[in-house]
């Protein structure tokens, strides 16, 4: 009888501290919503306010790189340097 009382006990103190847990979990899920909705709202505002000022003729519309390889006959390419590591 005294076995059961306890094991009782114990089982209803790790369902209490379950609900401590989770209960401080959902607080802090909260608290982590309320502070990223003036951040994000932020960052909307600066990207609506910059917006006008890209310039449209940077950014590229057409293929910049050419369809063909930049390598010449001893398999490096073109105008690029050998990097060799330190032995």
């Amino acid at each position: 009888m005294r076995k059961e009382r306890v094991f009782i006990l114990f089982l209803l103190m790790v369902a209490a501290l379950g609900a401590v847990f989770f209960g401080l979990y959902v607080i802090a899920q909260r608290n982590l919503e309320s502070a990223r909705d003036p951040l994000q709202a932020e960052v909307t505002e600066i990207e609506e306010r910059y917006q006008p000022y890209v310039n449209s003729e940077t950014q590229p519309t057409e293929k910049t790189v050419p369809d063909e390889s930049l390598s010449d006959d001893s398999g490096n390419e073109a105008n690029m340097d050998t990097i060799t590591a330190p032995e």
